[in-house]
């Protein structure tokens, strides 16, 4: 398989899975349990809604800025490449499908061939 096609699979994944997490932290932050679906499990109980409130705020900016990364990255952006090894690196702590599309975008970005000449081996 030609490693660009790696790439742009990985990217797209990190677009689907980011939305979905999008989705489920919208359904948990206006109350709808969706079994954990979120990206930020539900707040416990007597959390002041600000704290609540500045969590959301940050899952939807990395979100976006993921999302924005990918897209990027797709449409021919070589420094979008940066942005997906580092929100690559985060979804590995989103076990266990964000660490799978983690790993597998981290394997493609670089086992590339330029990769590879960038570094010198």
């Amino acid at each position: 398989m030609h490693t660009n096609a790696r790439i742009r699979r990985a990217a797209w994944m990190q677009v689907g899975f980011t939305c979905i997490g999008l989705v489920g932290s919208a359904f948990e932050a206006t109350g709808i349990d969706l079994a954990g679906i979120g990206s930020i499990p539900s707040p416990p109980a007597g959390t002041p809604a600000l704290l609540v409130g500045i969590a959301y705020g940050i899952t939807l900016l990395l979100s976006v800025a993921n999302i924005a990364c990918a897209i990027a990255y797709l449409r021919g952006s070589a420094t979008a490449r940066i942005g997906l090894v580092i929100f690559s690196v985060l979804m590995l702590l989103a076990y266990p499908v964000g660490t799978a599309i983690g790993v597998y975008t981290l394997w493609a970005i670089f086992s590339s061939r330029r990769a590879h000449d960038a570094l010198g081996v």
